[in-house]
């Protein structure tokens, strides 16, 4: 195999993956069914070590060490301009290719996603989650089906976008979850248009340019529909907390729509504002509604662990009252031991963003597993790699659902080391806080409120492709009834 064309050339890779991303796509097409990242990464990490070719300048690593030098405070390696260059989030701080540029950025959201902050807040969190469970009990009174799906994405973006707007789309009063600025995130997600971009984001954001500059032309792709709106929403709140902002002192853009440049704010104009307000939205809602379907899906089909959890919470949680009348909030939930372990068991399973995420070498390249790697070469690290490695979880196997993984407190402290949903260093998730309070309060009342029975829910459906998000390839509907107290 000739690879003295590539910057890399001493790393090795089989030769599907040797070519640029025309030789990945033309691979994705012939093998639809087949999970590149899931059966293919792995193996070849196995065959040809710690560090793999898997485009003619884009290595993949596997190793923790190099991953926390890459991903840790302070880092140079930026984000890969071509990928984070897509229009619709052009200026976001999700499309800040450069970690000394993003600091200042974040710097002015981050007091408002702070754990006190979110503590401080979990009536937002309560409030919708007692409107998802009084929805779930109507429809568990007609013996409705519910597509959990779809009500778990209406309950995390209520949640993201009451927070960052104190305004929602009130898409837990959609009849059947279905609302139609949510419900397209997963059409928009799984669309050839943004598979395109992750393949080949300088030609998709050529097009995607064109449907901003004409947004008649753009609202013609249900995908590009779908995000203009978006974008518009984010706007739209964007300019009302301008024209209140002396009273407002409290919402999430106060900082952005006042920065200090003696700590390094920069001063963004409205349109990146209302493009950080979609990237938080859309970050925060799949992903967090995603780890809730993957984690109740496991439990349904485990009533060992299913039966664990129940009990605990019936302890914790006397009566399944409305939430308004419970105390216990995300700080109480998450000492709850097998709670937390669902949690954390959730999380490895659903990895945030699974696939590639890449960065760029410093200019004058870096040691990484003991092999020099010139200034300029991309390399990612992908989250399904590690947190699926059996080198790393060990004590159980890695592809089952087992949350006594993480009940041993020697046991949760060495698998913390390979866990990172969130990303790691200064460009991991801005929202993690309150992904977690979501995730602790939503698993916690759910089930101890209902009993769910799986319905038309098939191992097909809940199986995924990277979609830059897990995508799965149906949704998880139940049967539920009213829990005896």
């Amino acid at each position: 195999m000739d690879i003295s064309f590539d910057i890399s050339s001493s790393f090795q890779i089989s030769r599907t993956y040797s070519g640029c991303s025309l030789n990945h796509v033309r691979h994705v097409l012939r093998h639809p069914n087949k999970n590149i990242l899931r059966e293919e990464f792995p193996a070849w990490h196995d065959k040809y070590g710690p560090i793999i070719r898997i485009e003619p300048d884009h290595l993949h690593i596997r190793d923790i060490d190099a991953f926390n030098q890459v991903h840790k405070m302070g880092s140079r390696f930026d984000k890969e301009p071509a990928l984070y260059s897509f229009p619709f989030s052009k200026g976001s701080i999700f499309n800040t290719w450069s970690n000394k540029v993003a600091r200042g950025h974040r710097d002015m959201y981050a007091p408002y996603f702070s754990r006190t902050a979110i503590v401080n807040l979990q009536s937002v969190d309560k409030e919708n989650l007692g409107k998802f469970l009084k929805r779930m009990d109507a429809m568990a009174a007609d013996s409705r089906t519910i597509d959990l799906t779809r009500g778990f994405k209406c309950l995390t973006g209520d949640t993201i976008l009451r927070y960052i707007f104190n305004q929602s789309f009130n898409a837990l009063d959609s009849p059947g979850f279905i609302h139609p600025l949510i419900d397209p995130v997963e059409d928009f997600i799984s669309d050839w248009t943004f598979t395109a971009a992750w393949y080949f984001p300088k030609l998709m954001g050529v097009i995607a340019a064109v449907c901003i500059k004409w947004p008649r032309i753009g609202k013609l792709n249900k995908s590009f529909k779908c995000a203009l709106e978006q974008v518009e929403f984010c706007g739209q709140r964007v300019v009302e907390f301008r024209e209140r902002e002396k009273d407002q002192r409290a919402h999430i853009f106060y900082a952005p729509l006042n920065p200090n440049p003696k700590k390094g704010h920069p001063t963004l104009n409205e349109i990146t504002l209302a493009r950080d307000g979609w990237i938080l939205f859309f970050a925060g809602t799949d992903t967090s509604a995603g780890t809730l379907a993957f984690g109740t899906w496991h439990l349904l089909n485990n009533p060992h662990h299913l039966r664990m959890l129940q009990e605990e919470l019936k302890k914790a949680i006397p009566k399944s009252d409305d939430l308004s009348t419970i105390e216990q909030g995300w700080v109480e939930l998450e000492k709850l031991d097998f709670l937390r372990a669902v949690v954390k068991e959730s999380l490895r399973l659903f990895y945030g963003i699974p696939g590639k995420n890449p960065r760029v070498v410093p200019p004058e390249g870096t040691t990484l597993c003991g092999q020099f790697i010139p200034g300029g070469t991309v390399i990612s690290m992908s989250a399904y790699t590690y947190q699926h490695n059996p080198a790393y979880f060990s004590t159980h196997p890695h592809h089952e659902f087992r949350p006594e993984r993480w009940l041993k407190k020697e046991d949760a402290e060495w698998n913390e080391k390979f866990l990172f949903p969130f990303g790691r260093g200064a460009r991991n998730c801005l929202g993690q806080n309150l992904a977690l309070a979501t995730l602790y309060m939503t698993f916690a009342y759910i089930f101890r409120r209902f009993e769910l029975e799986l319905f038309e829910t098939t191992k097909e459906d809940m199986d995924w492709h990277d979609g830059l998000l897990p995508m799965t390839f149906g949704h998880l509907k139940v049967k539920a009834k009213r829990m005896q107290e």
